[in-house]
């Protein structure tokens, strides 16, 4: 622990997950630490996760977040409910973290801050999302889809392959876009060998009772059980960004295999870093960043001989 009490060995920012599987690692190592948690997990967003490991049952994102923070609070874990403002380094090493005009200083950071799903405004987008007619991840649900038929939202490569990623679940998937000048030809030979059918022509999308109704310009009405945004998401990255922090070219946070970040003494963890966007990973990494930050704190109190 810090010679100064007063100072925290560190300061996770980010109650998901990862930053709360760190908040949990870390008070059983004793060490001093806080947690600024402002409440927009994208967990929160999951209606029901059938592949989270020790739920055979499943469990929505909300009750895993619920019980995840039960768990931190147990050891006492002081939590903030804000955002952090802004931070900088301090002398010695120590950072200094802006939290609502207040400012904390701490040996190490983890950010574990996330990222934020592009979703098209689609009418009855909440209620379709938690009745599984508007989805986010076919990694975790495509399952739920079986033999259903699907719509995949987007026009470019990434689109594609998470549409060749759903024809594992079912055969009935189709790529939708407004305009047909969207989709280049080399995008539509490789749809249509891998059976994906294209529907560029979408005037309007409607919410109807067993799922989105799309309207194309042909005036045909086409069901679908289910839609896909594939749009890409936006990393929370902007504290990593304005510290100089390396990111790639999509803005997550880059890191080594113990999370570390290329300035010192700061770390992430989860969706923000570039890797598999699943609970799972996100707990393992959130695991690992917070043996490295205690490990590391013990090299810097005691050096190596």
């Amino acid at each position: 622990m810090s010679a100064n009490q007063d100072v925290l060995d560190c300061f996770i920012i980010g109650g998901g997950p990862a930053g709360l599987t760190a908040a949990i690692y870390l008070a059983r190592f004793n060490r001093k630490i806080m947690l600024a948690d402002a409440g927009e997990s994208r967990a929160l967003h999951i209606p029901r996760a059938y592949n989270c490991p020790g739920y055979p049952e499943g469990i929505s994102g909300k009750e895993l977040l619920r019980r995840m923070r039960r768990q931190v609070a147990q050891y006492h874990v002081p939590t903030t409910v804000s955002h952090v403002a802004s931070w900088r380094l301090g002398d010695e090493g120590s950072i200094m973290i802006n939290v609502s005009g207040t400012i904390i200083e701490s040996r190490s950071v983890l950010l574990a801050t996330g990222v934020v799903d592009l979703v098209p405004d689609l009418p009855k987008r909440r209620e379709f999302l938690a009745r599984g007619h508007l989805r986010l991840c076919p990694i975790c649900d495509g399952y739920e889809v079986r033999n259903k038929r699907l719509g995949v939202i987007g026009s470019d490569k990434h689109a594609l392959r998470e549409a060749i990623f759903l024809k594992t679940f079912t055969s009935r998937v189709s790529l939708l876009a407004n305009d047909p000048s969207e989709f280049p030809a080399e995008l539509r030979e490789r749809a249509r060998s891998a059976g994906v059918e294209i529907t560029d022509d979408v005037l309007d999308v409607f919410a109807g009772e067993a799922g989105y109704e799309v309207v194309s310009r042909k005036a045909d009405v086409i069901q679908f059980d289910a839609i896909y945004p594939a749009l890409g998401c936006s990393p929370r990255s902007e504290l990593a960004v304005t510290a100089g922090i390396d990111v790639d070219g999509q803005r997550h946070i880059l890191v080594d295999r113990h999370q570390r970040c290329s300035v010192p003494a700061v770390y992430a963890a989860g969706d923000v870093v570039n890797s598999l966007n699943q609970i799972a990973v996100a707990f393992g990494q959130g695991a690992s960043a917070a043996t490295a930050i205690h490990n590391d704190l013990n090299a810097r109190t005691c050096p190596a001989p």
